[in-house]
């Protein structure tokens, strides 16, 4: 999905309404998504075990946000702090 244009940002560098709603719209299809076999597209490994290492309990994921803020490197997010 990346890299997305400066142009999706707002004069603040916030994303804009419409991105946020369309990553959104992504990431609910995502949940949705069938694979075949014993995996999920929703699924969150919670425990792991075993020789090799395998996940052996999960959680399903049931929604999902999407924030209008860059996530950075930055130890601040826009708007935060000082």
């Amino acid at each position: 999905m990346f890299p997305f244009p400066e142009g999706v940002n707002d004069s603040t560098g916030k994303v804009l309404p419409a991105l946020v709603t369309a990553l959104e719209d992504w990431g609910d299809d995502m949940l949705t998504l069938a694979i075949s076999g014993d995996v999920d597209a929703d699924k969150q490994a919670v425990r792991f075990g075993g020789d090799p290492r395998v996940v052996t309990d999960a959680n399903d994921v049931t929604s999902v946000t999407v924030s209008n803020v860059w996530g950075t490197q930055r130890r601040r997010r826009l708007g935060v702090g000082v």
